[in-house]
């Protein structure tokens, strides 16, 4: 029962997923680690949302209108976790653990666009993965590989360094097929246990041009958070 004040609308969607999860401990006994845990997914899920008539809803932007969708995806997820063990001076056990690496390899079929005659139901084959393989450095990457024309479509590689206080500096390369090509930068420092000050710019690569700089500062408390930054862009300028 829908007024002028007040909409509603009622959709349902059905999903269901297919998975085992296989492990294997390895044993390094090094100063790496003393165990590692490998944990292999494979993955096959599918999504359903029927198509359903929503033009007499407000309408602000795509958040409000719920997209038809006909979905199967497949995936290989890869995690790798560190177990070491260390002696305290009372002669105890205590275990410590870290996982240090994600690997995930997915891609989905649509059958809505197979059943509309759309030439191209398949999407990307993206790989995503993080390595951590210890406390001080990280690296990230995440690229999506199309199967109709053989070329990467996205390319983001980046890396954390990190020291004992939290103090990080973050690089990362930025690639989007026939848009952009960046690398962006992030310089975080510490004042205090809860505030911090950073400074990042992002750059392109193809006319040497600054794309974005922000600088700003972040107030951390358990419970809540305050963050002040200014941000500068080709198009706009903003204090948030």
């Amino acid at each position: 029962n829908n007024s002028d004040n007040f909409r509603t609308r009622q959709m349902y969607d059905i999903g269901a997923e297919l998975s085992t999860k296989l492990i294997k401990i390895f044993n390094p006994k090094n100063t790496f680690a003393d165990k590692i845990k490998h944990e292999f997914i494979p993955k096959i899920d599918y999504a359903f949302t029927p198509n359903v008539i929503q033009n007499d809803l407000p309408y602000f932007d795509s958040l409000d209108r719920i997209e038809e969708q006909n979905l199967i995806t497949w995936s290989l997820t890869n995690y790798f976790i560190s177990k070491n063990i260390k002696k305290t001076p009372k002669g105890e056990e205590k275990l410590s653990y870290r996982d240090i690496a994600y690997i995930k390899l997915y891609q989905s079929y649509d059958i809505k666009k197979k059943r509309d005659n759309e030439s191209e139901p398949f999407s990307d084959i993206t790989l995503e993965s993080e390595l951590n393989p210890n406390r001080f450095f990280s690296l990230d990457m995440d690229i999506a590989w199309s199967p109709y024309n053989s070329h990467f479509k996205t390319v983001n590689i980046g890396n954390t360094l990190k020291d004992n206080r939290g103090d990080s500096l973050r690089t990362e390369y930025r690639y989007t097929s026939s848009l952009s090509k960046t690398l962006y930068s992030k310089i975080t420092i510490f004042i205090t246990d809860e505030l911090s000050t950073y400074y990042s710019i992002e750059k392109n690569l193809e006319d040497e041009q600054i794309v974005e700089t922000q600088a700003g500062f972040s107030y951390k408390r358990s419970c809540w958070d305050f963050n002040l930054f200014f941000s500068d862009s080709d198009d706009e300028q903003s204090i948030t």
